[in-house]
């Protein structure tokens, strides 16, 4: 027995060190890291907030929304450009939002907002909040440093938080497991180095399994190899920009065709092959409410896809897709998120493991969370240090 005890306090001294050493290296970068995370959670509520006169309005009385087809033709004739991407929210006091490349632009182009009711459209600029949040995700991920030079240290501190992680964990846990309820316990006093010693043993506890995913999801932003790596270990193929994302062949025909049947049965002919219709027949394949987002044909085909996304507090972050060709009508694929094996799941969910939307405002409470405690995990590690080497 007493042997066994020696070898864990060994064990344990070893790891005290690594999460020593290694806290101590990467404070300055973890904790502007972390704290510029805190602040980014809630970026985009931030921004809706703000600019609540531009996202909103009032519904007209007796208006009825305009199709899809007039509101592109709208937006293309106002932009002088060619609509890659139209987003249609849940709420129907809600701006539609289309992205527009016009002649010589590349990447993600313009954003137009549509009123759909009206057909007013007006370029999206100079939102309030917007250059700020700017800031601060330049900050989190490459420290507003050169990019090549700022991006590998974020991404090595991000490496080494998992280590720390992982170490801390070890140090945490008691020798006997009758001490396991006393240190889970988060009492605060009135010494600060106590309140100090409570925040980092057992808020960070608490918190370790959500900062353990974001260090792990982290290093994808700032390393190929990482990024790489991430794939090969779930066994997916890694995504290719610009590459449609869709599920295997198994079963994709057999649905396909019960969705058309589907289609036949309850709606109008006359609306066949429209862009109207594809959402119906998206909306008889995944029956919940939710937001679209419509990727129009491009000059060399007439495919049209679909993706809708579900909404709420608890709403997953995983994403449903129907394609249809617009000249025949056929529905030429439908990828169904649910349906896909977990490694394929995780693999799609990379971005949405790390913001924290991977089930919806749930996630994103419980992540700012973390991230406010990841903060002063740091900072009160290097107290507890310095405290320890003046004894």
């Amino acid at each position: 027995m007493a042997g066994k005890n020696i070898v864990w306090k060994t064990i344990r001294n070893v790891f005290r060190q690594i999460h020593l050493w290694l806290g101590v290296a990467s404070a300055l970068v973890l904790t502007i890291v972390c704290a510029t995370g805190t602040i980014y959670v809630f970026q985009s509520e931030v921004i809706g907030l703000l600019n609540r006169d531009v996202f909103k309005f009032e519904v007209p009385e007796n208006s009825q929304v305009r199709s899809v087809e007039e509101i592109l033709e709208g937006v293309m004739n106002y932009s002088e450009g060619e609509v890659f991407s139209l987003s249609i929210p849940s709420s129907e006091n809600e701006v539609w939002t289309a992205w527009v490349r016009r002649e010589g632009e590349r990447g993600r182009g313009s954003v137009y907002l549509v009123n759909p009711y009206t057909l007013e459209i007006h370029l999206q600029e100079n939102l309030k909040g917007q250059a700020f949040f700017r800031t601060v995700l330049h900050l989190h991920r490459w420290l507003l440093l050169d990019r090549n030079i700022g991006k590998p240290i974020v991404g090595w501190a991000t490496i080494i938080c998992t280590f720390l992680i992982i170490s801390g964990l070890v140090v945490w846990v008691p020798r006997n497991a009758k001490y396991w309820y006393k240190g889970l316990q988060a009492k605060f006093s009135g010494k600060w180095k106590r309140n100090n010693y409570v925040i980092h043993r057992s808020l960070g506890f608490y918190a370790a399994f959500f900062i353990l995913i974001m260090s792990l999801t982290g290093p994808h932003w700032s390393f190929q190899w990482y990024r790489q790596g991430i794939y090969d270990v779930l066994g997916v193929e890694a995504p290719r920009r610009g590459a449609p994302q869709t599920q295997g062949q198994n079963n994709r025909d057999r649905r396909a065709e019960s969705v058309e049947d589907k289609a036949t049965e309850i709606i109008d002919v006359s609306q066949f092959y429209s862009y109207s219709h594809v959402i119906s027949v998206t909306d008889l394949e995944f029956p919940y409410k939710g937001t679209y987002r419509i990727t129009p044909p491009r000059e060399e085909n007439s495919i049209v896809t679909v993706m809708k996304g579900r909404t709420g507090f608890f709403a997953s972050s995983g994403i449903d897709r129907v394609s249809m060709d617009l000249i025949s009508g056929e529905v030429t694929d439908i990828d169904r998120f649910s349906d896909k094996r977990l490694n394929e799941q995780i693999a799609q969910s990379i971005k949405a493991l790390h913001t924290g939307e991977i089930f919806g405002m749930f996630t994103k409470i419980l992540y700012f969370l973390s991230a406010l405690i990841a903060t002063a995990l740091p900072f009160t590690g290097v107290v507890m240090w310095l405290n320890r080497t003046r004894k």
